[in-house]
């Protein structure tokens, strides 16, 4: 399941058909995710020209993974964001190929 969610103004809608097909091929990456949520807001509190924020958070193996990135426009948050999330996600893909440290079995030889 892939979630988006956008504030009321000021995103571009090609930088959301952006973060869509960013977020499938994250499903392609590995086929334990079993859901993504990206979701972008400003921070008003802050008087930083940096205020634009992508938040993504993807569940693999059970596992909760998290990123944002603050910058100062949303598609370069975006960015930022979804390269961290695939560093982790390729980590977490890795290792699932990795053969396991030690061999048990409960046939006796």
């Amino acid at each position: 399941m892939i979630e988006m969610h956008t504030p009321a103004s000021g995103l571009p809608e090609i930088i959301v058909q952006k973060a869509k097909q960013a977020m499938l091929t994250l499903t392609h990456l590995h086929n334990a995710i079993t859901r993504i949520h990206c979701r972008w807001r400003e921070d008003g509190a802050l008087d930083t020209t940096e205020n634009k924020i992508c938040e993504i958070r993807a569940e693999v193996d059970g596992e909760q993974l998290f990123t944002h990135a603050r910058t100062d426009d949303y598609a370069s948050a975006l960015e930022e964001a979804f390269r961290h999330v695939w560093n982790q996600i390729s980590l977490l893909a890795a290792k699932a190929n990795d053969l396991p440290d030690a061999v048990t079995s409960t046939v006796k030889v």
